[in-house]
């Protein structure tokens, strides 16, 4: 596998459309971790279905396969009850959020293989489970991989060195004159080359 990360920028409710499909995956747990918030808990398709994908918090979601690891793996951090991502063998989905007018730049990772090989645990059947998800995020979003345009107050504007993918509705968010950022915040922007909207 040549990535342990998949960026993309997408609505709530394309990402809403994309997890009620995965979820119909009998095999699969979800863990969601919000903050602020007390911990990470196991939940439900249902409450996945109405998750909220808006505002500045920080939203995980965590999903693991029954057939690959051994279940949702907890360590307490502090006060919080935390997903031992490592041990789970879980991908972790941090959504494309929405605030005001900013869409927020979404992710699918995994852990590097020398994390899982420290901890004695097979990096291959999880790398081929991540490039599947990711695969099937990319067609349920329809979305192209893109080189965005990076903005900030200090730098002329540049292509971003990285790809991403960016959905229809992240397309139609930004021609409508609202914002894509890394992080909420940030006085960096990024917009979307015009061979990539009009494709």
């Amino acid at each position: 596998m040549g990535s342990t990360s998949l960026e993309f920028y997408a609505t709530p409710e394309e990402q809403r459309i994309w997890l009620a499909d995965l979820a119909a995956d009998s095999l699969l747990w979800f863990v969601v971790d919000s903050f602020p918030g007390s911990g990470a808990a196991l939940t439900t398709v249902a409450a996945l279905r109405d998750l909220v994908l808006q505002g500045a918090g920080h939203v995980q979601i965590f999903v693991g396969r029954r057939d690959l690891g051994p279940g949702a793996q907890w360590r307490i951090a502090g006060q919080r009850r935390e997903l031992d991502f490592t041990a789970s063998q879980a991908i972790q989905l941090v959504p494309s959020l929405s605030h005001e007018d900013v869409l927020i730049e979404g992710r699918l990772a995994i852990m590097r293989r020398s994390e899982y090989q420290r901890a004695g645990i097979a990096f291959e059947p999880l790398a081929m489970w991540f490039g599947e998800v990711g695969r099937s995020l990319k067609a349920a979003l329809n979305a192209r991989d893109t080189h965005l345009i990076t903005y900030s107050s200090t730098e002329p504007p540049a292509p971003s060195r990285r790809k991403v993918l960016v959905s229809p509705g992240a397309i139609e968010w930004r021609k409508s004159g609202k914002r894509l950022q890394q992080i909420p915040g940030s006085l960096i922007e990024f917009d979307i080359p015009r061979e990539a909207v009009t494709e």
